[in-house]
């Protein structure tokens, strides 16, 4: 029988753990959840600012207004990945969601308006899990890379102009790959890939002329369904982060780019946060505001935890919050326009996605919670209708859906 990603990731976390039994998340008050490290305070402390009411037509920090949740795009075998980006060398941001049963990609073109007039749906091969959008041939026209869980394989759908992306090739990766991140690792202009593979390592394709170099792997611990590039050792180029092993055993680990797209032995610091399943996501952003690279990860247990960046990418600092039940994906961005960043996290469990508010420190407000009419299996963040204020396109059981900003 095929499954969803969400249900291949628990069918692979079988492999290492028993499952945990099921229960709420820790209040707030909980001394494991809410204790800061190294006398930092809670993670999850008192909000920074009161929100005020929305819908006068004037946008300030002190509030989070969206109208929706709108269904743009109906998807009947469920949205399991989306992407966000420029597909038609407009301006107006775009939409990719993958879906693994329908083994299929759906495209939705925006009008800069938070509509999105234009269409297209592509065969992506056996069981697309991930979705990501780049350059990679180098020849200034975007295309739609997906990860391939039954194939072994990355597929990239080539970008035609017109626009349309009706040429593919696909590219094997190690076995089952789950996510991708994707990013110029050695500088040539070309967008590179990373996937995570479920069966114990990362593999590596720079972009080339015609089409992806060859594979290059790297050893994991083991459940690997989460990846990051970001510069986290501030030399210019782009580093791979990831969250492996299960539990006790959970680690995060930075490998640092060698300029050419090579990357070194992993930095490994352990969670130490006991009993939390395993790290379904994770995102990086300066939290701190200390000009280094700090990391959140989201665990399957309901909880998240933030690592302050020490500079080499080496980190430090550690504390732990509780999250809504089963936190799929987590982004960062600010979502307020205080110049503060800020976590988005998607709950399927509970079809709700969170909005923490970021204080500059390091430290957030408690969330905003916003009910979604599906689960949610996977968000994105961008403007979507040209106000200047993001908003969020998530995709779920059954369609993509915006929650647009709305002062």
């Amino acid at each position: 029988m095929r499954t969803n990603t969400i249900q291949t990731a628990i069918a692979l976390l079988s492999m290492f753990t028993a499952a945990a039994s099921s229960g709420c998340a820790a209040g707030a008050g909980d001394a494991e959840e809410g204790a800061g490290a190294d006398g930092e305070g809670a993670l999850v402390g008192e909000a920074s600012q009161a929100l005020t009411l929305c819908s006068d037509g004037i946008h300030s920090p002190s509030e989070l207004c969206y109208s929706g949740p709108v269904e743009v795009l109906d998807v009947p075998n469920s949205g399991d990945a989306i992407a966000v980006g420029r597909l038609n060398a407009g301006t107006a941001l775009d939409f990719v969601v993958a879906s693994t049963l329908g083994d299929q990609i759906r495209i939705k073109l925006g009008n800069g308006s938070g509509g999105f007039p234009g269409a297209f749906q592509y065969t992506m091969g056996d069981g697309p899990t991930d979705v990501a959008i780049g350059d990679f041939n180098g020849d200034g026209l975007n295309d739609i890379l997906a990860t391939v869980i039954h194939e072994d394989r990355v597929r990239v759908r080539w970008g035609g102009g017109s626009p349309s992306w009706g040429s593919f090739s696909s590219f094997p990766v190690g076995d089952s790959p789950l996510k991708a991140a994707v990013g110029d690792l050695n500088g040539d202009g070309r967008d590179d890939v990373v996937t995570a593979n479920g069966a114990n390592s990362y593999t590596v394709r720079l972009g080339a002329a015609g089409g992806l170099g060859a594979p290059q792997g790297y050893a994991s611990s083991g459940f690997n369904s989460n990846l990051r590039l970001a510069d986290c050792d501030a030399d210019g180029d782009l580093d791979l982060l990831y969250a492996d092993g299960v539990d006790t055993d959970l680690t995060l680990k930075a490998r640092k780019n060698n300029g050419a797209g090579a990357f070194g032995a992993p930095i490994a610091l352990n969670l130490g946060v006991g009993s939390s399943g395993v790290a379904h996501s994770l995102t990086v952003g300066d939290w701190n505001e200390d000009g280094i690279q700090d990391v959140v990860v989201a665990l399957s247990e309901h909880k998240m935890v933030r690592l302050l960046g020490a500079g080499g990418c080496a980190f430090g600092s550690k504390a732990t919050a509780a999250t809504g039940l089963n936190p799929v994906e987590i982004e960062s961005a600010d979502m307020n326009l205080d110049g503060n960043r800020d976590l988005v996290i998607a709950h399927h469990s509970t079809a709700e996605i969170s909005i923490y508010l970021g204080h500059g420190n390091g430290n957030f407000s408690p969330p905003e919670v916003l009910a979604t009419p599906d689960a949610v299996l996977d968000l994105g963040v961008g403007d979507f209708n040209s106000d200047g204020l993001p908003d969020i396109v998530f995709s779920g059981w059954s369609g993509a859906y915006l929650l647009a900003s709305d002062p």
